[in-house]
């Protein structure tokens, strides 16, 4: 590889961080608005964050100027635990097998064969083991005290993640009965209100979405990843599925509930006050608007 496009692959990218580092939130946020658009190949816009009407705009103004703090451990993956075994009981939780505050505590040999370990603290920093006995234990663990060390607020300037005090999970693997992996349902809540429900497909390979509305009619928008045309049978307890993320939702003027369903039994994800970050593009475009003045601003 030539030297000047060795430094420009090392160099570039600290520079860039270096530089998102010193933004005020509003600067950030609109950079990220941006960037996420051309990637998603969404219509690029610069959002009106101050005098919101989209949806992502809205989303936005909450993360900029809504930043109570009991509502900081609804974003911490252990913690809100408590909060949904008090909304809706405490067997939609996934089963806790242990939790860590050190890499090091883990004892492999106590865990059964198939588990998941993740971060409390952030987004998406999860190992899903399904066979203990061909991992390397040293680099799972290796990995999540890289995840320790990691403040999840920078990546988007999400203030409820800043003071999360890190720790590794460790829950119980869930399948559907055929032994395939669990499909989640993320439920799309307007001040308390069930309203569209996001399905995600073939995440680790050729990753497609739909949503559907509270009926389960299929959707005609989808957003950052192409849209999937071919319908999902409708869940059989699609109505507790509703029933228990507007439990969740109660006071909250938009709250994105994840829960994990197996044709049996649901299961708590997680709750996500900031869907994409305000950041994920619309297709069509029209739709962000839509969504928008379905979330209803209490203005301060």
């Amino acid at each position: 590889m030539d030297i000047l496009l060795r430094l420009r692959v090392k160099i570039f990218p600290f520079f860039i961080k270096k530089i998102l580092g010193l933004l005020r939130d509003k600067e950030f946020y609109r950079i990220s608005f941006v960037y996420l658009h051309r990637k998603g190949k969404g219509k690029i816009y610069f959002p009106n964050i101050d005098d919101p009407s989209t949806f992502n705009e809205k989303t936005l103004f909450m993360k900029m100027y809504y930043r109570e703090t009991p509502i900081d451990y609804f974003a911490d993956k252990y913690r809100v635990r408590e909060y949904v075994s008090q909304k809706i009981g405490a067997r939609y939780l996934v089963p806790l097998i242990n939790h860590y505050e050190k890499a090091e505590d883990i004892d492999f040999d106590k865990l059964p064969n198939e588990f998941v370990l993740k971060m409390n603290h952030g987004s998406g920093w999860n190992l899903i083991v399904l066979d203990k006995n061909k991992i390397n234990r040293n680099s799972v663990r290796h990995q999540l005290e890289k995840w320790m060390k990691l403040n999840y607020y920078n990546v988007g300037r999400e203030w409820q993640y800043k003071s999360i005090k890190p720790l590794i999970m460790c829950e119980e693997f869930l399948f559907n009965p055929d032994h395939t992996p669990i499909r989640d349902y993320k439920v799309f809540c307007f001040n308390g209100k069930a309203q569209f429900v996001q399905i995600d497909l073939d995440r680790f390979t050729n990753h497609r979405r739909q949503f559907y509305d509270r009926d389960w009619n299929l959707q005609l928008f989808t957003t950052l990843f192409p849209r999937e045309v071919i319908p999902i049978e409708k869940p059989n307890h699609l109505a507790e599925v509703l029933e228990s993320a507007e439990k969740l939702a109660v006071g909250f003027m938009f709250l994105r509930v994840d829960l994990y369903y197996n044709g049996s039994e649901i299961h708590f994800g997680e709750l996500t006050l900031h869907h994409g970050g305000g950041c994920e593009p619309f297709i069509p475009s029209e739709y962000d608007l839509i969504l928008g003045k379905m979330l209803k601003m209490k203005r301060r």
